[in-house]
């Protein structure tokens, strides 16, 4: 019997007794997945870390914490502690000899992981040592080093500066490019390699998926958005034209074009600020937008490596 690589039917996932998403279903054929406006408590669900609070996860037929226990399935969390006074090679050596394998195997999994993100100078230095972006890479090349054939990566990239953030996709979607991979980001920018890596992408809301297809057409920057909404829409309203939105009324619901660089994601922060329920959001015709976007980088880090070592 063949099954998806990824599904999930009216799934429930609770955050420290709260529920941050429910009736979440969904199928992916991978291996590239980006899930955008997903709790950072889906990305533990998916990797075996954390039970779902109802319905049914999937990875291969598989529940997630089956996957994990046959070391099928790794999670890369964003910014987890890490050990600052150990070298960066024996971080990663430690990740993949927690997966089962022998001090030989893990010193070559490690080298060849290090290497992929780029961070050979850093191997031997003490992990306090590296910057954001750097330390940030070392999870995922922890991640990498355990031989698991799917990741689940919390957004490296958040919150970096464009070009660093730009630097670490290109990174990491050259280095994963043969492994399976779902990342979770509340950030949509097409101009992301890691977004141009994906095979798929999903919209998910904390009511259930929105929208699944394509990465070009589900998460396009210049699409319109047809939104309706129950409670305070005219505060709601008021509350997206002050981030930049271009807002006006279509019939019973509200039609929006969003600024440059938001997500989707950000109309539910809103409406949450504002007290206001989003019933449902679908995509409206895309309009032009005036200027040129930014183009996306390739996959090739070019300019000055971001990603260097201090002096010593």
């Amino acid at each position: 019997m063949t099954f998806p690589w990824l599904s999930a039917e009216r799934v429930r996932v609770d955050d420290r007794g709260a529920v941050v998403a429910e009736e979440l279903t969904f199928s992916s054929a991978g291996p590239h997945l980006v899930v955008v406006g997903a709790p950072a408590a889906l990305g533990s669900a998916l990797a075996g870390l954390a039970p779902v609070a109802r319905g049914t996860l999937r990875l291969r037929g598989r529940s997630p914490a089956a996957a994990l226990a046959e070391g099928d399935v790794a999670l890369a969390p964003l910014d987890p502690r890490l050990p600052d006074a150990w070298r960066a090679r024996a971080y990663v050596e430690w990740s993949a000899r927690l997966s089962g394998a022998s001090n030989a195997s893990a010193r070559a999994s490690a080298q060849a992981a290090l290497a992929a993100f780029e961070l050979s100078a850093f191997a031997d230095g003490a992990i306090k040592a590296m910057p954001t972006a750097a330390r940030r890479a070392l999870v995922l090349a922890a991640a990498l080093a355990t031989g698991a054939s799917t990741l689940v990566l919390c957004d490296p990239t958040e919150a970096l500066p464009d070009a660093s953030a730009d630097t670490l996709a290109c990174i990491a979607a050259r280095a994963l490019s043969d492994v399976a991979w779902v990342l979770l980001t509340g950030r949509v920018s097409l101009a992301s390699a890691l977004i141009g890596a994906a095979d798929d992408a999903l919209l998910v809301s904390p009511d259930g998926a929105l929208a699944q297809g394509p990465p070009a057409s589900v998460l396009g920057g210049d699409r319109n958005w047809i939104v309706r909404a129950e409670g305070a829409c005219e505060a709601f309203a008021d509350r997206l034209r002050a981030s930049g939105a271009e807002v006006s009324p279509c019939g019973a619901s509200l039609e929006l074009k969003l600024p440059e660089g938001a997500s989707t994601h950000a109309l539910f922060v809103m409406a949450e600020e504002t007290n206001v329920t989003i019933v449902s959001l679908c995509a409206a015709p895309n309009l032009a937008r005036p200027g040129s976007a930014r183009e996306p980088a390739s996959h090739e880090s070019a300019g000055a490596p971001l990603l260097r070592p201090p002096p010593a």
